[in-house]
């Protein structure tokens, strides 16, 4: 706490002008736009500095925490709909098909097709495949 009461680091501590910092430093990232968006005479040299001021830090930090909250909630409440319509049975199959496809790739559920590229020159193409090995052995030892 410093001498006039106020505890540092708390968003609420700021005045009308480093509010409007905040919102604007967190809408777009740059702090001298954010500067000379919220009214201040020299952008350059005030943006840099409410960047330090701890106040502002934390208040800056709280927006992109709600930011996230909204963002997750969101997330969230697509994926119940993307749900929903893969289970009416009115909806197209390929169309229920896709919604459940976009939901495992939300889930990191879905691995997508990976490409197999033959190598036709270079030090892979020179080599021949072991033909006498029977099929339970594996042309490399095992570290497992």
């Amino acid at each position: 706490m410093s001498d006039t009461g106020r505890i540092e680091g708390n968003e609420k501590n700021l005045n009308w002008r480093q509010s409007r910092f905040v919102a604007e430093f967190v809408e777009h990232g740059n702090a001298t736009k954010a500067a000379q968006s919220a009214g201040y005479s020299h952008p350059k040299q005030q943006g840099s500095r409410l960047l330090t001021h701890v106040d502002v830090i934390a208040a800056i930090e709280a927006h992109k925490r709600q930011l996230m909250v909204k963002t997750l909630d969101k997330g969230v409440e697509s994926i119940e709909n993307l749900w929903n319509l893969g289970n009416d049975p009115t909806i197209p199959p390929a169309v229920r098909v896709r919604c459940f496809e976009l939901v495992a790739k939300a889930n990191n559920q879905f691995i997508e097709r990976q490409q197999i590229e033959t190598v036709s020159s270079g030090f892979f193409a020179d080599l021949e495949p072991e033909d006498d090995l029977p099929d339970n052995v594996l042309p490399f030892k095992s570290e497992a």
